[in-house]
């Protein structure tokens, strides 16, 4: 065995202890504790199985037909070695827990009951996305630029109007959509209401690009902005160009301050699909450039390398997480696959998916209030890998 333990040690540089880490006067130590617990992974390399079989096609599913299972005979793993995802699935206080690979289902678990109306929760039943979420935004955005409708460069205040702040003109137009999609606005974020859009709420803090903050009210704004580009409504554009093509029964519902988007497990995967396929469904192309794609799921900055446009990436040796002003050492998921991308939302909602080892993973379920659960994220990446290791080393 091989002990991975580069995040523990390199986790100690930002600062000068571990001490002071945990006694930043901010919500965050128990979180800390908690992530420094789970980085400690180990992998084995002693055997080495047949690959994939790589002429086996992409599958999507129809409506109304049963969703293809994976064929084993093409792996050197089977159903028994999925044990250590279904034991993390059992014990994760999970709802859902969904492995496709090729767009077929390798595992499948459902447990508790349904969030409205009782009985039990299944194929069917609906779940929140909380700020998982917000990667349906980052595409449709993506959309309405090449449709036309947006240039994400140009102040936000074009779409907005002036006033949409309580900043001057001057720094007002200094902030734009791609600023919001990459979390460097500069809008001060320690607010009493985090999500408020609100002149009031969104004030001046640092020149874009100087600072690195995740803050749903900047997020909110292109919620905002949709409105007024797609001449409808954020919801309505999203359905329209996102969720009809992808044959999802989703919908968006305001939960608290915020308009959040429900889905069953199974919906969920069909997005991560269609992301991990290059924007592609069946012989259908979204209309969204290619740059703006590959700029979506890559680093938009260089203070968070590993954030793109609301995607959270793998991919550079450092990281920012929410609520944290510091950087970290190493790469958020510690034996992941360097190209994965994560769409990751309160209490542990994961969608996640990686081209290299050709997988697309969902979670819903409850958790500890965690704005992105990285340590829930790093123990299912961990059990995927253990699970399919015989191919993998």
């Amino acid at each position: 065995m091989e002990y991975n333990i580069s995040f523990y040690q390199s986790i100690k540089k930002p600062t000068e202890s571990i001490y002071e880490l945990m006694t930043i006067k901010k919500p965050i130590s128990i979180f800390l504790s908690i992530l420094l617990m789970a980085m400690v992974s180990c992998r084995s390399d002693e055997e080495v199985g047949k690959p994939i079989d790589e002429t086996v096609a992409f599958y999507f599913p129809h409506p109304n037909e049963t969703w293809e299972t994976f064929d084993f005979s093409s792996v050197c793993w089977n159903e028994d070695s999925l044990q250590p995802l279904h034991n993390l699935a059992v014990k994760s206080d999970s709802r859902a827990v969904l492995l496709l690979r090729k767009g077929r289902i390798v595992y499948e678990n459902y447990a508790g009951s349904n969030l409205v109306g009782g009985g039990s929760f299944g194929k069917d039943s609906n779940w929140y996305w909380a700020s998982a979420g917000k990667v349906l935004l980052a595409f449709a955005i993506g959309i309405a630029e090449a449709d036309g409708l947006i240039n994400i460069d140009d102040p936000i205040g074009d779409y907005l109007g002036a006033g949409w702040s309580s900043m001057n003109a001057e720094r007002e137009l200094a902030i734009s959509t791609r600023h919001l999609l990459s979390m460097v606005s500069g809008l001060e974020d320690e607010v009493k209401n985090i999500n408020s859009t609100q002149p009031a709420d969104l004030r001046f803090r640092e020149v874009p690009e100087q600072r690195w903050a995740y803050h749903n009210g900047a997020y909110n704004l292109i919620q905002r902005i949709l409105d007024v580009v797609s001449g409808s409504s954020f919801e309505e554009y999203v359905a329209t160009q996102i969720f009809q093509p992808l044959n999802m029964n989703a919908r968006w519902l305001p939960l608290q301050e915020n308009t959040v988007c429900f889905s069953s497990a199974r919906d969920m995967a069909k997005f991560g699909m269609m992301m991990q396929a290059g924007a592609r469904w069946n012989d259908m192309y979204f209309n969204i450039n290619d740059s703006y794609f590959q700029q979506m799921i890559s680093s938009s900055q260089d203070l968070n390398p590993n954030y793109g446009y609301l995607w959270w990436l793998n991919e550079a040796d450092q990281f920012k997480l929410p609520q944290v002003n510091f950087t970290f050492n190493g790469h958020p998921v510690t034996n992941g696959p360097r190209d994965l991308k994560m769409a990751l939302g309160l209490n542990g909602q994961i969608l996640m998916y990686s081209e290299e080892m050709d997988f697309v993973f969902v979670r819903m379920g409850e958790m500890n209030n965690d704005p992105i659960s990285i340590e829930l994220v790093n123990r299912f990446m961990d059990a995927i890998t253990e699970s399919i290791a015989c191919e993998l080393y």
